[in-house]
């Protein structure tokens, strides 16, 4: 952009995964800081990162302000320009800012006759640190544990201003955010941090999801998706094969394995996939009115139907069952999770005697491998 009558640069290099930045770009955000916030705000050493992503691109540096002497509030940009400038300004400045300091604390309080006492439990801020420039934001502070507490001293007098009666039950695991999804594609090594917005952006734009409280809701096209991809290309689907993928891609391009052998071994397997569904009709993905047989296995969102034919299909529960219903297995026993109204410390006998009573076409359960559902006429 045009300034001072010359075309200026405001960042560094943005198609980068990088976290490392130069030593002289380090040292002028610490002059900055110490210019606006004092010298408490400043650590004792620069502060050095290193990337958690497995296959980050790291050639570059970290995405940031050409010059931390401009200001967010001194350069006239574009509203969208002005809040991705200072975005960057701020991540980039916090990240060699001293750290802030928390203690965890509870504060009891208790009526005059103590009678009735309560209890709140969180974090209260000792030290800003950097928390004084820049706050990343939460999808749910509660899920992700940010309970922060004023300070306050012992004896001191407070007023109840309102008075909520709340019943809270058991939920199962939050449905994705873009944050959280993001978080857990790095821990499964699953793309890059450069690839994450299309990827996102790709669920949304052919309507696999929709948004609802800034969380990623399955539509039936998208169950669809899964259920196909799963029953006839679940080795491409498997959280370690796009790791595995990128991994040898690196090589590639590092020079250590040969592409053409790469694109052989991995079309081998693929077109006999493809030759394998050719003639595949929609009714082959989802069959759901008038199955018969046995039940082969549960997950939160498909279930897997023997039918007498001996074929195997996969069916989503919203569509299977009238009133959706998730079927206890150690598994979800294990994540604490409440199913059809009963507890995961429940015996799994008396999870089955519910499950038949709230779900309309179930014959049988047997629990003595686990859960065994014999079902008949789901439509």
């Amino acid at each position: 952009m045009e300034l001072g009558g010359e075309t200026v640069g405001l960042i560094t290099y943005m198609r980068t995964d990088g976290v490392s930045m130069d030593m002289g770009a380090m040292m002028q955000a610490r002059d900055v800081i110490g210019e606006r916030h004092g010298a408490d705000f400043v650590p004792e050493k620069p502060r050095f990162y290193s990337s958690k992503a497995k296959n980050a691109q790291e050639a570059h540096e970290a995405i940031r302000p050409t010059s931390f002497t401009r200001h967010p509030d001194d350069l006239r940009l574009d509203a969208d320009q002005a809040r991705l400038y200072a975005l960057i300004w701020k991540r980039a400045v916090a990240s060699q800012m001293e750290a802030a300091r928390l203690e965890r604390t509870t504060i009891d309080f208790e009526n005059a006759d103590q009678s009735l006492a309560l209890r709140a439990t969180g974090s209260v801020v000792t030290f800003p640190g950097f928390f004084a420039l820049y706050q990343e934001g939460r999808d749910d502070e509660e899920d992700e544990g940010e309970n922060r507490l004023p300070q306050v001293t012992q004896g001191a007098k407070a007023k109840a201003e309102k008075t909520l009666a709340e019943q809270h039950f058991t939920q199962p695991p939050p449905r994705f955010t873009e944050a959280s999804l993001v978080k857990k594609m790095e821990e499964l090594g699953i793309g890059r941090p450069s690839t994450y917005a299309s990827t996102l952006s790709v669920l949304r734009d052919r309507d696999y999801v929709r948004m609802e409280d800034k969380r990623f809701i399955p539509e039936d096209k998208g169950r669809v998706v899964i259920a196909f991809l799963e029953n006839f290309f679940q080795r491409y689907v498997q959280y370690d094969f796009t790791a595995s993928l990128e991994d040898q891609l690196d090589k590639v391009s590092a020079g250590d394995l040969e592409y053409k052998q790469l694109l052989r071994d991995f079309w081998k397997d693929f077109h006999a996939s493809i030759e394998d569904i050719a003639d595949l009709r929609i009714g082959d993905v989802i069959e759901c009115e008038g199955i018969t047989g046995k039940v082969e296995h549960i997950t939160l969102r498909e279930t897997y139907v023997r039918k007498l034919s001996g074929e195997v299909t996969l069916v989503p529960n919203s569509i299977l069952f009238k009133n959706p219903v998730e079927i206890l297995t150690d598994e979800m026993r294990r994540r604490h999770e409440v199913v059809a109204g009963v507890s995961y410390d429940t015996d799994l006998d008396h999870a089955a005697s519910v499950i038949l009573k709230s779900v309309e076409g179930i014959t049988g359960i047997d629990t003595d491998k686990g859960i065994d559902i014999f079902a008949s006429e789901f439509n």
